[in-house]
């Protein structure tokens, strides 16, 4: 009986943990960088596992904005999870990413400047028309897991971002999404030196219910010099810890995913390794940024925070802060 109950159970806690992030509004911690590569990276990391394949379409190399990249990554996110959702997690997905410029007048949702255009286009069933007024509406949903707060949290972001989100959908040929953030202009360091200076030595230990997760993070820390080890659960990470601390190697830092359905989280997890080494460097890791251990992470014992999708320059830079910090 309870057995039964525990699915239903994740499944509400779920629900509460989006309700929580759409309900506080989530205003965005916005920095200025290539709104580009966060979308690229996304998609390649949503899309991991599936057999969709992405076609990326621009007209220049770099697209300034000022953004928050945890929020934006949600937003593509969300939208490519309704995408994989609509194409039974086959065919092409076209992104194109374009500047376009409003006029003085501007319009009713875009107030007048250049803004990056960001089009998501599937080749799924299409959205039915009588739904085509209600996909933004928090809680409507047509898929049996669905709790219907990923459009209407994306719609809330990109607002709060200055922008707007609008879509054509014909039924049987799929929908297009496209996404106005504003432009902005600002310096950027180059993708060579930043992939340059995330680099490094020591032992990592990630731990995600997520093979994907796992797979992806870990392929970027092992390209960049550091041994990984995985675990599933928080109890296989205290273990794993466990065995490395008594054996004199301890890991250098620890990720600890906080959200495990039917198992130990992050948060307990790093509070049953305190117990035997109080010294540990551990980063939460959540898919919801409006958490507070995500928000507060030295409240509770971690030393940073890693909200998901990981993009490569805010996991490097979370990384490297964390190790030069033991030093």
């Amino acid at each position: 009986m309870l057995g039964n109950s525990l699915p239903a159970f994740e499944r509400a806690k779920d629900l509460t943990n989006q309700l929580v992030t759409f309900a506080k509004g989530g205003e965005p911690k916005k920095k200025k960088g290539d709104l580009g590569k966060i979308v690229t990276d996304t998609v390649k990391f949503a899309l991991t596992g599936s057999e969709i394949v992405p076609e990326f379409h621009s007209d220049k190399e770099i697209y300034t904005a000022e953004f928050d990249p945890f929020q934006i990554g949600q937003v593509i996110e969300n939208i490519i999870v309704n995408a994989k959702h609509a194409m039974s997690d086959k065919g092409i997905l076209e992104i194109g990413i374009d500047t376009v410029l409003m006029d003085d007048k501007g319009t009713e949702l875009l107030a007048p400047g250049e803004y990056v255009r960001i089009s998501i286009k599937d080749s799924g069933t299409g959205i039915p028309s009588e739904h085509r007024n209600n996909i933004f509406d928090p809680f409507f949903t047509t898929k049996k897991e669905g709790t219907g707060l990923g459009l209407a949290t994306s719609w809330s972001i990109i607002k709060r971002h200055g922008g707007t989100i609008d879509f054509d959908s014909e039924k049987g040929r799929g929908t297009v999404f496209r996404i106005y953030i504003p432009s902005a202009e600002c310096e950027l360091e180059s993708e060579s030196s930043s992939k340059e200076s995330f680099s490094g030595r020591g032992r990592i230990l990630i731990m995600d219910d997520e093979f994907i997760i796992r797979e992806v993070a870990g392929k970027m820390l092992k390209d960049a010099g550091f041994t990984v080890d995985k675990a599933v659960s928080g109890e296989e990470a205290v273990d794993m810890y466990k065995e490395a601390f008594n054996k004199g190697i301890p890991y250098d830092v620890i990720i600890l995913d906080l959200t495990i359905p039917g198992g130990m989280g992050g948060n307990k997890a790093l509070q049953k390794i305190k117990e035997f080494h109080k010294d540990v460097a551990a980063i939460c890791s959540s898919g919801y940024s409006e958490d507070d251990i995500i928000s507060n992470p030295q409240k509770y014992g971690f030393a940073a925070s890693l909200p998901k999708p990981y993009l490569r320059e805010t996991f490097s830079e979370v990384i490297r802060k964390v190790i030069s910090g033991k030093k």
